[in-house]
């Protein structure tokens, strides 16, 4: 294989490396010895992304070990070698991470002497990123590891453990709840007002709001209770054909506002989830899970749609991971694999109204069109829905700022703060 020029897969290196049908998880990749010069891992990925996607689709996770990326800007370089779309992470109200430079971020700023339970990034969102970056710069005095589990087994352990409850699920689907107060509580990762939370201190404008986004506020004394939902409790993987386990039912942050998990998930109906489902999940997530240790350098690539990431306390400091978070590569994936690509990214022009081609064309382009409009949003459809040219939709969804995709990530990432699910 082409990747085996710059890359050694290493096997044995970490203890808890598991295997199923064959393939390692996560898949360890280190400079090939055998080559006398230093290999940059930028150079690496470029010249082996179809080869290290065919890896990432196997596994669900690689990492990337005893490379020389030291800083930032060396791993803001190493994402964008990657080939993959920016996930414009910097829009919205979550508010828990910090932008360092490019396309990196902090990772969750919680306090480092808290779980960040299991989780996909945005799992409840129709727009989540689809590829995951994650580089220690500063490796961890003691605790603060990353734990990784396939989501796909821990559906199907659920289900061999759960299964009348599943059916429920998926029947049913959630509702999550969680209570606002008057003031933030800066103690909370998640612990923002309503009224910064929905910009405003008038209930009567958080009201409107709260509605266009599908929740309902009920009010209390001290605060309000945010209502979100009904969600689905799990997605399908289509490029897999497997059910994955997306649902916030482990649990998440505790505050001194949220501290009964029985009531921040519940069924649609609002009848509560039997009372050892939480903690049979966390069990089996513990259980499942792969724990890595960082060590200075690493750079870990998850694909958010298959594998849960989680961080398990800081006991000692210091420790500084960063994030970034790539999206619509399954889109690109897609047409490619439809051999479309080409109406989208501008290598097939439109031909003129008068040429033979033109009515083949514009089949295949309205064909395309309709692809990728069904794909989308509403929220983000609305924005596009003038545009007639396949490639000027794409460059419109490309483009950095794009009014429509910001707003509706904007909304996204409230309700993914509101539901305390947006951790990493």
């Amino acid at each position: 294989m082409a990747g085996e020029s710059l890359f050694h897969e290493v096997v044995g290196l970490l203890p808890q490396q598991s295997c199923e049908d064959g393939v390692l998880f996560p898949i360890v990749l280190s400079p090939n010895p055998k080559i006398s010069k230093a290999v940059q891992l930028t150079e690496a990925i470029k010249a082996n992304r179809a080869w290290l996607d065919s890896l990432l689709h196997q596994s669900g996770a690689v990492l990337f070990r005893g490379f020389h990326v030291s800083t930032a800007s060396d791993f803001n370089d190493v994402v964008e070698s990657s080939g993959y779309e920016d996930f414009s992470y910097g829009v919205g109200g979550a508010g828990s991470r910090t932008k360092v430079v490019g396309r990196v971020y902090t990772a969750n700023e919680a306090p480092p002497d808290q779980d960040i339970p299991f989780h996909h990034e945005m799992s409840h969102a129709p727009v989540f990123p689809s590829k995951l970056f994650f580089f220690c710069e500063i490796e961890p005095g003691s605790g603060g590891e990353t734990c990784i589990a396939l989501s796909h087994v821990i559906y199907e352990k659920m289900k061999q453990k759960h299964p009348k409850f599943i059916e429920e699920m998926e029947q049913k689907g959630l509702i999550y709840s969680r209570v606002l107060g008057e003031e933030s509580d800066p103690s909370s990762p998640v612990g923002r007002s309503w009224k910064a939370t929905f910009m405003t201190d008038n209930k009567s404008v958080a009201e409107e709001t709260a509605a266009k986004l599908g929740m309902k506020l009920e009010w209390i004394e001290g605060g309000v209770r945010v209502m979100i939902g009904p969600m689905a409790g799990f997605r399908f993987d289509e490029s897999r054909q497997r059910k994955v386990w997306f649902n916030g039912v482990a649990g998440g942050f505790k505050d001194k506002l949220n501290d009964d998990p029985s009531k921040g998930v519940m069924f649609s109906d609002g009848t509560p989830l039997p009372v050892d489902v939480a903690s049979d999940c966390r069990k089996i997530l513990d259980d499942e899970c792969f724990t890595l240790q960082w060590r200075k350098g690493d750079v870990l690539l998850l694909d958010n749609s298959a594998v849960l990431h989680a961080r398990r306390p800081l006991t000692m400091l210091p420790r500084r991971v960063l994030a970034s978070f790539s999206w619509k590569q399954s889109m690109t994936i897609a047409l490619s694999a439809k051999n479309k690509l080409g109406f989208v990214d501008g290598t097939i022009e439109q031909p003129l109204s008068t040429s033979d081609d033109y009515a083949t064309w514009f089949r295949i382009n309205s064909m395309v069109t309709s692809w990728l409009l069904n794909s989308l949003h509403k929220n983000i459809t609305d924005g596009v829905l003038f545009l007639t040219i396949t490639k000027e939709i794409w460059a419109e969804l490309n483009q950095s700022g794009s009014a429509s995709i910001r707003k509706f990530l904007e909304e996204q990432q409230l309700i993914q703060m509101l539901m305390g699910v947006n951790y990493s």
